[in-house]
């Protein structure tokens, strides 16, 4: 019995020395492998993604803004104030004679302040003073112009249409707010009733287009503001028949048509003021352009 224990121990023995020498005859990378656990692999860094830049935003189309036009073929007419026209002529209204006048193109409306203000958007210069009453309204004819501011609008129109624009002749006004060729002989620019074609007696301005139109589908020609025209002012007197222009100089430029704030009186198509041409205080005058053919 002894000697089996004894066997038995030294078998053991024997196993665990052959096992250490087995050990200690690995490589030293070998029996780290064994004695450490292999590490996880390292999870890939995620690629950056790259920032899309922000699209400019487009700029905004600025459309222009131009005066609508109506044509107006050439004729004659009886130019200035008669009996016919009423007793509240002025002495300057007056002697009435016979004008001829070519073809054009003038405007359906006044210039209005939107037109007005692109033009000065376009060439740096200022607007006029804000009327502080009732503000400045983009379908509100503008005013407030001098007769040099006139020039200036119609000049840069030219340039930016490659038309030839400018202000019409007194002669050419009073044509057109009388209704052409289409005349019915009308004592206000469209009807007979002041109240259906002319604002008058007003606290401001009116938007354009809002009273009854004329023989031509012109509007405000009897009321609103004032217009300027081209021609120097003087008396009627020797005025030639074809295509008058009016003086050759002066010191006032010739107003037509009534404005807002003022009586009905003057809203006769013959109606006819002056005023200084570098001022810009002239209250309620306002731009009409023709267009020539």
């Amino acid at each position: 019995m002894k000697k089996k224990i004894l066997l038995i121990l030294l078998a053991l023995f024997l196993t665990g020395s052959f096992c250490q020498a087995q050990v200690k005859g690995l490589p030293k990378k070998q029996k780290q492998e064994q004695a450490k656990p292999k590490p996880k692999p390292k999870p890939k860094p995620k690629p950056k993604q790259e920032q899309s830049k922000p699209k400019p935003e487009p700029k905004p189309v600025v459309t222009p803004k131009y005066p609508e036009m109506v044509y107006v073929e050439g004729g004659t007419f009886t130019m200035g104030c008669s009996h016919e026209d009423g007793k509240d002529c002025w002495n300057i209204e007056r002697l009435p004679h016979k004008v001829t006048v070519g073809s054009f193109s003038i405007g359906k409306y006044p210039v209005t302040v939107s037109e007005y203000r692109y033009y000065c958007e376009q060439t740096g210069i200022d607007m006029p003073e804000d009327p502080h009453m009732f503000g400045w309204k983009d379908n509100h004819p503008i005013f407030k112009v001098s007769w040099d501011d006139a020039q200036g609008y119609v000049k840069w129109l030219s340039r930016e249409t490659g038309k030839n624009y400018r202000l019409p002749t007194e002669a050419e006004w009073e044509f057109a707010a009388r209704g052409g060729n289409q005349s019915r002989g009308y004592l206000y620019s469209g009807s007979n009733n002041m109240d259906e074609v002319c604002w008058h007696d007003e606290n401001g301005t009116k938007p354009v287009g809002q009273k009854k139109a004329n023989e031509l589908g012109l509007y405000d020609m009897s009321g609103n503001v004032r217009e300027w025209v081209n021609d120097w002012f003087d008396y009627y007197q020797n005025n030639p028949s074809g295509d008058p222009s009016g003086p050759s100089s002066g010191s006032s430029r010739v107003t037509r048509g009534n404005n807002y704030y003022e009586g009905g009186a003057k809203c006769r198509v013959t109606f006819r003021d002056l005023a200084d041409p570098n001022s810009r205080n002239n209250c309620c005058i306002g731009i009409r352009v023709v267009l020539e053919p």
